[in-house]
């Protein structure tokens, strides 16, 4: 398989981008469950952080998944900052979609007060269960993508690197370089459909902690 990178001006071994390097396709990672504590005194704040698989950088349903973490946990207007830090009832509380090659992964981080902790896990894992039951709105949908296109042009390519990673600030692995636009226009591209099929692939439920 071969990476491609843009080249100056255009100029490159192919086409408009330069082969800059192999590489042998290895099997996708195992996953494996496991659960983690540690105690810090000088710690004011509980923190939670959970993994789960999600979509690959190759993947046809990263950007439907990237999305569906914009609506679910974005760090303000998405369900976990209204439910949670809105009220007051933590810090911070996000979801975040991460690519990279034959890996993916949704992460879950929230902070909060210890005596809170408790209630605050079952609130996630209401918000998440209530998403696999329910699924996402048109309307949650259409400002997920206005989010991600606002970053994409305000910021254009390393806004692109840090909404989507440094393995789709590439063109992902694709062996190809994908150009910032045509990016834009697969987001804007995702339905409700490929966001309920991310829902049915890798169930919210599964972002939670236990």
């Amino acid at each position: 398989m071969e990476i491609h990178l843009p080249s100056p001006k255009g100029r490159g071994a192919e086409g408009e981008g330069g082969i800059v390097g192999k590489f042998k396709p290895f099997t996708k990672p195992d996953t494996r469950e496991k659960f983690l504590v540690e105690c810090k005194e000088s710690a004011a704040q509980q923190y939670v952080l959970q993994f789960a698989s999600g979509p690959a950088a190759e993947d046809e349903d990263r950007h439907a998944a990237k999305l569906l973490a914009v609506m679910l946990g974005d760090d303000s207007g998405s369900r976990l900052y209204w439910e949670l830090v809105d009220p007051g009832l933590a810090e911070q509380a996000t979801l975040n979609h991460a690519e990279y090659q034959r890996a993916g992964m949704m992460a879950t981080f929230m902070s909060c007060d210890p005596e809170r902790i408790e209630d605050n896990l079952q609130i996630l894992r209401d918000i998440y269960r209530r998403a696999e039951s329910d699924g996402v709105t048109e309307e949650e949908l259409a400002q997920a993508k206005s989010k991600v296109r606002s970053h994409l042009v305000s910021r254009k390519r390393a806004s692109f690197a840090a909404v989507c990673s440094p393995s789709a600030a590439i063109g992902s692995i694709a062996a190809k370089y994908r150009p910032l636009e045509s990016e834009m226009k697969t987001f804007a591209e995702v339905g409700l459909n490929e966001v309920n099929a991310v829902l049915a692939k890798i169930p919210p439920h599964s972002f939670a902690p236990p």
